[in-house]
């Protein structure tokens, strides 16, 4: 049973990396900043190395920073580098075996890409009708 449970974890990973990666290639990274730094720099780096694992102190820095946080949701920024901080996460398990987590954490950033999306989407519209 637990096999099975494993095994469809697995597909359903596969299932959302493959949306996952085609959103990150249409979402701009942030600029500058020390979070830029931590979470597009140093994965670019290691990664064609094959040591994500080298990440983990940083992304749990990165995850605290975010839990002291907290959520404000009218500031988009934020979210947006949230959500690259999750599936910059979700690459680092990934490295380490770890689906069921990245398959968690990738579904938290599908939730905030939604709500992001949805914002630009009244942005657009309420300067169409001011026009």
């Amino acid at each position: 049973m637990l096999g099975l449970l494993v095994a469809l974890a697995g597909v359903v990973a596969v299932l959302v990396i493959t949306e996952e990666q085609r959103r990150r290639r249409s979402w701009p990274a942030p600029s500058g900043g020390p979070d830029r730094l931590m979470v597009f720099d140093l994965r670019d780096k290691l990664a064609p190395i094959g040591r994500l694992d080298l990440l983990r102190d940083v992304q749990d820095r990165i995850d605290a920073y975010y839990e002291h946080l907290g959520v404000d949701a009218d500031d988009l920024a934020i979210h947006r580098r949230r959500w690259a901080a999750l599936t910059n996460k979700g690459d680092t398990l990934l490295a380490r075996g770890d689906l069921v987590r990245r398959l968690r954490g990738l579904c938290e950033a599908n939730r905030i890409a939604e709500r992001l999306a949805a914002a630009d989407r009244r942005t657009a519209s309420g300067s169409a009708t001011s026009r």
